[in-house]
């Protein structure tokens, strides 16, 4: 029954951690989309680093 129990756990926490690894990549992946949609309408760089939180680094390397 102990056995059982630490196997269980082990995998919800494994899921638990998959679906907040996704969570995060989606999220990382929507800020990456607006940031790609401020570049082509020419925002500036400043407005897009506040408002997706990218570095200017990040956001320089998505116009390459």
């Amino acid at each position: 029954m102990y056995k059982e129990s630490l196997i269980y756990t082990a995998k919800n926490d494994g899921i638990k951690e998959g679906m907040e690894r996704g969570i995060e990549k989606g999220i990382e992946k929507g800020k990456i989309e607006i940031a790609k949609k401020l570049l082509a309408q020419n925002i500036d760089l400043d407005i897009i680093v506040i408002s997706t939180g990218l570095t200017i680094e990040e956001i320089e390397n998505l116009r390459d």
